[in-house]
């Protein structure tokens, strides 16, 4: 299994309705590629000020490294990409084998 964390940071403030549109298309996309096994997503609530400024974060399961580089190059993966742009100010991704060091 593949592990794929992606967090974002904005170009400013995002009000409700910004938010909920972002997470509502992000949240589509386990359904329009079957390759996503699982899937999570959240905004930053750690007393520890840690979080550098990222403020949303996604999480998805795929089979394999394979499954998940198709998700990379999928039509609608690429489609939510360029509608996030423009409130975007930084995207962090992190991917590992959960059990491997």
């Amino acid at each position: 299994m593949v592990r794929h964390i992606v967090l974002f940071s904005f170009n400013y403030p995002l009000d409700s309705n910004e938010v909920q549109e972002l997470n509502s298309n992000f949240d589509k996309l386990p359904s329009l590629i079957p390759e996503v096994v699982k899937y999570a997503a959240g905004s930053n609530m750690s007393p520890e000020n840690l979080e550098k400024g990222y403020q949303m974060c996604y999480v998805l399961d795929f089979k394999d490294a394979k499954d998940r580089d198709t998700y990379l190059v999928h039509p609608h993966h690429k489609a939510f990409v360029e509608s996030a742009k423009p409130v975007l100010k930084d995207v962090l991704v992190f991917d590992f084998v959960p059990g491997e060091v």
